[in-house]
């Protein structure tokens, strides 16, 4: 009987350090969770307080300038952009030259074969032109900080470029109309939507506004000869009819 209520002694003072040890185990996962959190918080803030005073002062900065500016967001483990040809001179030249009066986007590819038939037959993209192409604008620094953040989806980056005066001109028109929930690069193609595997409808943006592409890991450039911002199809109008 002694025995039994030794046994039965010893296996209570097992469960309660069974559950103290899980107990503490627990405390020391919900820790670290809380101070990976509380480092994640500091280097969000860190990289948006840095970003926020690069862009305040990067209209006159250099190569130079930004990728030191880089280098100060690298104190939290921010992948350094040094090795990307992101902010090489010839393809600045490519991706800004004589976009003073355009729209620029960019999409990111894995597969050179895409990149080259965007080129050869346009930009296709399902509802919102937003989800896949990302606005560009006149700041390299914005643009290496934005590619930074999208890179992760390939190596090739098309540049798409629409004339303001012909993106503006489609704009206002389609605010004439009854129209909801529709993008002016909805009506800017030549072709009706077509429904893709996910039964949702495409649009296919002509390969005039496709200004090339580039691997941002090699630097080598893709000219779109067709290529023309200015571009204005009388489909384009008909479009407008058919939503008015």
């Amino acid at each position: 009987m002694l025995d039994l209520i030794n046994l039965l002694s010893i296996m209570n003072i097992l469960h309660v350090f069974s559950f103290i040890l899980a107990s503490g185990i627990i405390i020391v996962l919900f820790v670290y969770i809380f101070s990976l959190h509380k480092q994640l918080k500091t280097k969000n803030d860190f990289i948006e307080s840095m970003l926020n005073k690069v862009l305040d002062n990067a209209q006159n900065m250099s190569k130079e300038d930004v990728f030191s500016a880089m280098k100060s967001m690298n104190q939290f483990n921010m992948p350094s952009l040094s090795k990307d040809k992101i902010l090489d001179e010839s393809v600045l030249s490519f991706v800004f030259e004589g976009s003073n009066d355009v729209h620029l986007f960019a999409h990111y590819t894995k597969e050179e074969n895409i990149a080259n038939l965007i080129i050869s037959e346009g930009f296709r993209f399902a509802n919102s032109f937003y989800k896949t192409a990302e606005n560009i604008y006149l700041d390299k620094v914005d643009f290496a900080y934005r590619h930074h953040l999208h890179k992760k989806f390939g190596s090739y980056v098309i540049i798409i470029g629409i004339a303001r005066t012909v993106y503006n001109k489609y704009f206002e028109q389609l605010k004439l109309t009854d129209s909801k929930n529709i993008l002016v690069e909805q009506i800017m193609v030549e072709e009706l939507p077509k429904k893709d595997e996910n039964f949702n409808e495409t649009y296919l943006l002509p390969r005039h506004y496709i200004k090339g592409f580039f691997n941002y890991e090699t630097g080598t450039i893709t000219l779109n000869q067709a290529y023309n911002p200015t571009y204005d199809s009388y489909k384009f109008a008909e479009n407008i009819k058919l939503r008015s």
